[in-house]
């Protein structure tokens, strides 16, 4: 994933899934590229993601909008955007 160095495949987060409750809520505390709460979202499975670098801050919204063809709304990522 061009602009994050140390991205890693969906494959590593779908492991997690077959021990997670459909009600369950994935805290993702180095948010990265997003892939954690991408996955998470494609299997209806809620996830929190906390990212210090704003730069890939940027780039996991813009992916997860991309990913979930646009479900979430703007204002849901853009109120984090100005944090």
């Amino acid at each position: 994933i061009l602009g994050h160095t140390a991205p890693y495949p969906e494959e590593i987060p779908k492991l997690l899934i077959s021990f997670l409750d459909k009600e369950a809520i994935v805290i993702d505390p180095y948010l990265g590229s997003g892939t954690t709460c991408i996955v998470m979202e494609k299997e209806g499975i809620k996830s929190i993601g906390f990212e210090m670098n704003e730069e890939y801050f940027k780039l996991a919204c813009d992916r997860i909008i991309e990913a979930t063809n646009d479900q979430i709304t703007l204002f849901d990522l853009m109120k984090y955007h100005k944090v």
